[in-house]
C-alpha cells in the first residue's frame, strides 16, 4: 500500500490579535486546521526586508511549507525549530510543537560582529513580539575608546540559545537591523548639510532605543527591540532572494562603539542616495544571534533595573505579565 502522508501543519497563534486598521491574516477552519486564527499582517512586515512579501494567507502558508520541507531541525525539550537558509544570508525560523506552528521569525546572517555583555534573557509574550524572547545587555567598545550603550535584541531560536548560555557573560553577537524606514545620504558632508538645514543636533553615529531598554515597559517587560540608528555605511549592495527573485538592500554599518551590524531593507523602506561611505538614519527592528562566548559566566549575577524577569537558564523561565 501507499505510505501514509504526514499530517499537515496547523497554523496556530497562542494569542490572536486583530486591529481595525490592519490587514488580517486569517487562516480559515478546514478539516486539517484549527478554528479560525487571526493575526495582523503587519506582524510579518519584516519578511519583506529579506525579499519575502507576505500579503495574503496563501503566501504565508507557502512560506511555512517551504521552511518545513527544506529547513534543518533543531530539537528542543518540548518541540523543535526548523531553520531554513535558502541562501543570501536569509534565515527563516519556524517553531513547531506537536505539528502545530507556534511562530515564524526572519533573520539575516551577515558580516556584522559586535561584542556585548549579556545580562539576561527575557521571554516575551507572543502577542506583542516578532520573536519568543530577547537578550538584554550592553554593547562593548570594539576600539577600547568609544562608549558602550545598552542593548535589547530579539532572538530567533530563542529557546535553544537561552538553554545553553548562562548570563552574565561576554559574547560576540551578529545583529541584523530590519528597516522600518531609512533615509540615505551619499556622503558625510551631505548628511551634515541636511542636519544644518533641519537644525538637528549634529551627530554622525547614534544608537537610541525608542524606549529605555533595561526598564520595564507597559507590557511588564523590557522595551521592544526597536531603535533609531544613525550610522556610516561600510558596505552597500543588493542581495537577491533566491526563492522569490526579489532584490533587497543589504548593508554593513558601523555603530557608535566601533562595532559593525548588518542592515536589511526593502526598496520601499529606503529613500535618498545610498553609497558606501555615506550615512543612513532610520528606525529598525533588531534581530540577533550569539556567535560565541568570550568570557566564562560570573558567579554573581548582575541585577537589571527592570520589572521583567531575567533568565539565567531556560529552567523556570517566565513570561512577562504572568
Amino acid at each position: 500500500g501507499r505510505p501514509a502522508k504526514a499530517a499537515p501543519f496547523v497554523v496556530q497563534w497562542l494569542h490572536p490579535l486583530s486591529a481595525e486598521s490592519d490587514p488580517i491574516l486569517e487562516l480559515s477552519s478546514t478539516q486539517n486546521r484549527s478554528s479560525v486564527i487571526q493575526r495582523p499582517l503587519s506582524h510579518f512586515r519584516y519578511l519583506s526586508a529579506i525579499g519575502f512579501y507576505v500579503a495574503r494567507q496563501i503566501e504565508f502558508e507557502r512560506l511555512l511549507k517551504m521552511a518545513f520541507e527544506s529547513g534543518s531541525e533543531i530539537p528542543l525539550l518540548n518541540g523543535k525549530y526548523y531553520l531554513w537558509e535558502p541562501g543570501g544570508g536569509i534565515q527563516i525560523w519556524v517553531k513547531v510543537k506537536d505539528r502545530v506552528v507556534l511562530g515564524c521569525t526572519p533573520h539575516y546572517s551577515g558580516e556584522g560582529v559586535m561584542k556585548a555583555r549579556i545580562q539576561g534573557f527575557y521571554a516575551r509574550p507572543e502577542e506583542i513580539s516578532v520573536t519568543e524572547g530577547a537578550f538584554l545587555g550592553t554593547a562593548l567598545p570594539a576600539d577600547g575608546e568609544s562608549a558602550g550603550f545598552p542593548l535589547v535584541v530579539d532572538m530567533p531560536g530563542f529557546e535553544s540559545t537561552a538553554s545553553r548560555i548562562v548570563p552574565p557573560q561576554t559574547v560576540t553577537v551578529q545583529i541584523a537591523a530590519f528597516a522600518r524606514e531609512m533615509t540615505c545620504f551619499p556622503t558625510v558632508e551631505a548628511f551634515a548639510q541636511w542636519q544644518r538645514t533641519t537644525k538637528n543636533t549634529p551627530v554622525s553615529e547614534s544608537f537610541v532605543f525608542e524606549e529605555t531598554p533595561l526598564m520595564g515597559n507597559a507590557s511588564g517587560g523590557p522595551a521592544p527591540a526597536e531603535a533609531l540608528i544613525t550610522a556610516q555605511v561600510l558596505k552597500a549592495g543588493l542581495q537577491i532572494n533566491p526563492i522569490t527573485q526579489q532584490n533587497f538592500i543589504a548593508l554593513v554599518v558601523r555603530t557608535p562603539d566601533g562595532s559593525t551590524i548588518d542592515v536589511v531593507a526593502n526598496s520601499q523602506a529606503a529613500s535618498g542616495e545610498l553609497l558606501a561611505g555615506g550615512i543612513i538614519q532610520g528606525t529598525f527592528w533588531l534581530s540577533g544571534t550569539i556567535l560565541g562566548t568570550v568570557s566564562s559566566p560570573e558567579t554573581q549575577s548582575q541585577t537589571i533595573n527592570s520589572k521583567a524577569p531575567m533568565l539565567s537558564r531556560l529552567t523556570g523561565w517566565a513570561r512577562g505579565g504572568s
